[in-house]
């Protein structure tokens, strides 16, 4: 009897250590490749958008394009109309190019989201700036300036009594920018002081109170027109 429990037992633990040696397979993860970022082509960055084929005399339809992005499968077309801010997105583009219908003698800004079937992740291109030419205009007005520092709403540490503000711009003929930035208290700007005029730099330092929300703006000048910033604001400590 003792003998048979022997063998049984030597039996099952041939069976448990033999199960034992067996390799369970590994589960290969799946890898989700998540959308890249397109590169722009056309319109080009801070230039003159020349349009043969006008759809009438204020707007020109063309087509913006840009490269494949790798592991996408459908981009959105971002154009902002850079004088009042108005946006309008054109989604799930399937094609590297989209034919859009624009108001000509304006400044736009654009983008474009490259999206994947895979994965809820996306990629923003650059964004880039053009005018889209008017029948006889031959100068263009700066691109809007963008505010660069302090951001909107940031709180800026009032410990020096000064702040320093920048922001930036191009001009589309490659003229030479002067800037005017107006600065104050309340959301109705006055006109800067003197100091505050025909400014070459792009960066400024001011003074400031504590506890004070401060709103401003940048103009900017190419000696024949002039565009302005959005209204930015901010607030010490």
């Amino acid at each position: 009897m003792k003998i048979r429990w022997f063998i049984v037992m030597i039996c099952c633990f041939t069976i448990l250590t033999g199960c034992s040696k067996e390799e369970i397979p590994e589960i290969e993860e799946e890898v989700i490749r998540v959308p890249s970022k397109a590169e722009l082509v056309f319109p080009e960055n801070n230039t003159t958008c020349f349009i043969a084929d006008a759809s009438t005399d204020s707007l020109s339809t063309f087509e913006m394009s840009w490269k494949q992005a790798a592991n996408t499968h459908a981009y959105d077309l971002r154009i902002e109309n850079m004088i009042d801010q108005s946006e309008v997105v054109y989604n799930d583009i399937t094609d590297n190019a989209y034919s859009i219908t624009l108001k000509r003698g304006l400044p736009y800004s654009w983008s474009v989201t490259s999206k994947s079937n895979d994965t809820t992740e996306t990629a923003t291109s650059e964004t880039w700036s053009f005018y889209l030419a008017a029948e006889g205009n031959t100068n263009y007005a700066p691109f809007p300036p963008t505010l660069l520092s302090p951001g909107m709403g940031v709180l800026v540490s009032s410990s020096t009594g000064k702040a320093t503000l920048s922001w930036q711009t191009e001009d589309p003929d490659g003229d030479e920018i002067t800037y005017s930035l107006y600065i104050g208290t309340s959301e109705t700007l006055e006109s800067p002081p003197e100091e505050y005029q025909n400014l070459t730099v792009t960066e400024l330092e001011v003074p400031i109170e504590p506890e004070t929300v401060y709103y401003w703006k940048v103009k900017a000048t190419d000696g024949e027109n002039s565009s302005f910033s959005q209204t930015g604001a901010f607030r010490t400590d």
